[in-house]
């Protein structure tokens, strides 16, 4: 699924130069040029980047809890940094100009959301010989959504390149959830460590999470007018206000809750992004002559 994204994103930004290219570069025999793109209301183009998914934790949830102290760990989840939960998201946009320097807009997306954790549990004997289990699993949760964000943009200055600043609203409707784990489990005695079991584990965790999702979403970036397209460059942060856990299936689905003693801590999600977009405009700019001399 990582190569599918990042040859996605390199497909976008050789069409985006491509078409940077032209739009800077005309035909030198050309009669007429373009007027600025200024006065069009109507614009439609595409945006895809990579998402960084941050789970805050609201309230924790174990399977296995300590009895008479022979649990050393019960399994406590240890989550990776958003820097390595990397998703991604592609959008369709439509943009209505309201004015010169504010505009708005609708785009309805497919984002992809991951994020990670570690659990640890070890069991010790009371025997004479210490005998201890130790069990770590690695999960990953990839959840996929469709999402449809509303955001106002505000742009700053007249010339080609204009920064902004944006925000809005968005709601996400979840399409599926894919959960993968691998599983590592030590025996050590007196005589050693050795290894009992190792396996990987996917399956599907839809029932889990809530089906809606939705929230606030605030940014910055950059706007590139080409007059034929605008190129933009955004950083992006969504964050959820309901939590994405389906407290009624939480211990569902027994290939997790059972095999692999796991169901999920209550939930919000945080997730900055930083995309590429380019927007057309729906009607050409008018087109005035010129004298050229050869």
């Amino acid at each position: 699924m990582q190569k599918i994204t990042f040859r996605f994103l390199f497909t976008s930004i050789l069409f985006i130069i491509c078409i940077t290219l032209k739009a800077e570069y005309p035909l030198n025999n050309s009669t007429t040029v373009s007027r600025s793109s200024k006065d069009i209301k109507f614009m439609v183009g595409f945006k895809g980047g990579l998402t960084f998914t941050q789970p805050i934790v609201l309230e924790k949830f174990n399977v296995v809890n300590q009895i008479d102290n022979t649990i050393a760990q019960p399994g406590t989840k240890a989550y990776n940094p958003l820097y390595q939960n990397i998703g991604y998201q592609y959008a369709f946009t439509a943009l209505y100009k309201l004015t010169k320097a504010l505009d708005i807009r609708i785009e309805p997306a497919i984002a992809n959301y991951v994020y990670k954790y570690r659990a640890d549990y070890s069991w010790t004997g009371t025997g004479a010989n210490s005998d201890r289990v130790d069990m770590s699993i690695y999960h990953r949760q990839s959840l996929n959504y469709l999402e449809i964000p509303v955001t106002l943009r505000y742009l700053y200055g007249s010339g080609k390149m204009k920064p902004f600043i944006q925000g809005g609203l968005f709601y996400g409707f979840l399409l599926n959830a894919i959960k993968s784990a691998k599983q590592e489990e030590t025996y050590t005695n007196a005589s050693g460590t050795a290894t009992l079991n190792s396996s990987r584990e996917t399956g599907d965790a839809t029932p889990v999470y809530v089906k809606s999702r939705f929230g606030f979403n605030a940014g910055a970036g950059v706007d590139y007018d080409l007059s034929a397209v605008h190129l933009t460059l955004d950083l992006n942060l969504n964050f959820g206000i309901n939590q994405v856990i389906n407290e009624a299936g939480r211990y569902s689905v027994q290939q997790f809750s059972g095999g692999l003693y796991d169901v999920q801590d209550n939930l919000r999600l945080l997730i900055p992004s930083i995309n590429l977009g380019i927007i057309f405009p729906l009607k050409k700019p008018a087109r005035s002559k010129v004298v050229c001399e050869y």
